[in-house]
């Protein structure tokens, strides 16, 4: 078989299932498989079999240029709103709100994907370094903290806003397109994400929980959110935090996760790499790097 034009990589995939009868489905379990076999490795609790380049390089092709453009284009688009939010609505308690903060990791992990995209053209390397760990630990917090976020916003505080309010660009864009933007980044970028992660992922809920309760003991505010009310509700707070933290926050996480060997999946199906058919088996792909040390 030979190579597809990186373009053509949707339709293909649909195609072959009609053209040539073949069960996606089934193979994508099969996938899936093979996947958790290599996930559940203690090992996969740090950040190991992974390949420097997978952070220089888009799933869907090597060019590391076009892969910098990208970068430069998403973190200057999530900055400017950022930038225009605060310059346009004066915010005296911006700091202590999980909408910014999850807005504002978004955008630190893209501007340190960014870093690191521009370091990659610059070296040509392909090692793993400490850095390369660094933004695959916070893209896997940010990601999951983004769709949680928004999911405790439209299901928790939209009721008490006016319809104004909620239709506000500014509103749209923290509570849908910035978690939209870093989804988009998971089906685009090469990093691979682990199921044995969702406890960092849980340990982000916990620090904005902590925060907030720090916030009360030092007088600042007892309730940032209705649900968060530590002075006359401790114990509904403590029940949200513990909920969100270590329950939803790690089954966003195993979602996304799943997006991960979906989009590993098509990549495989499609053969967009630039590497022969038969190089490209499930566990160099599902560990996202050139070689597989997982299977040492």
């Amino acid at each position: 078989m030979h190579l597809l034009p990186n373009g053509f990589c949707c339709l293909c995939f649909l195609v072959k299932s009609e053209a040539l009868d073949i069960n996606y489905t089934e193979d994508f379990v099969d996938a899936m498989t093979a996947g958790c076999r290599i996930e559940f490795k203690v090992k996969h609790f740090g950040f190991t079999d992974c390949s420097g380049s997978c952070f220089y390089e888009s799933q869907w092709g090597k060019n590391r240029i076009g892969y910098l453009i990208y970068r430069i284009i998403i973190f200057g688009y999530a900055l400017a709103w950022i930038i225009a939010d605060v310059v346009t609505i004066p915010q005296p308690y911006y700091a202590i709100f999980l909408t910014n903060w999850s807005e504002v990791a978004g955008c630190l992990y893209l501007f340190l994907a960014l870093c690191i995209a521009i370091y990659g053209v610059a070296t040509e390397g392909k090692d793993l370094r400490w850095f390369h760990k660094v933004v695959w630990l916070v893209f896997e917090a940010v990601i999951s903290g983004a769709l949680i976020t928004d999911i405790l916003f439209w299901g928790l505080l939209s009721s008490r806003l006016s319809s104004q309010a909620l239709a506000h660009q500014f509103n749209i864009h923290e509570h849908v397109v910035a978690y939209l933007l870093l989804l988009i980044d998971l089906f685009i970028n090469k990093i691979p994400l682990r199921f044995l992660h969702f406890p960092y992922t849980a340990g982000y809920g916990l620090t904005y929980a902590i925060f907030t309760l720090i916030l009360h003991g030092a007088g600042v505010r007892s309730a940032v959110y209705p649900p968060l009310d530590w002075a006359n509700s401790p114990g509904i707070a403590v029940l949200y935090s513990l909920v969100a933290s270590l329950i939803a926050m790690p089954v966003a996480h195993i979602l996304h996760w799943g997006f991960y060997h979906l989009r590993a999946f098509i990549a495989r199906s499609c053969d967009v790499e630039d590497s022969p058919l038969e190089d490209r088996s499930v566990e160099n792909i599902e560990m996202g790097g050139e070689t597989n040390n997982a299977f040492e």
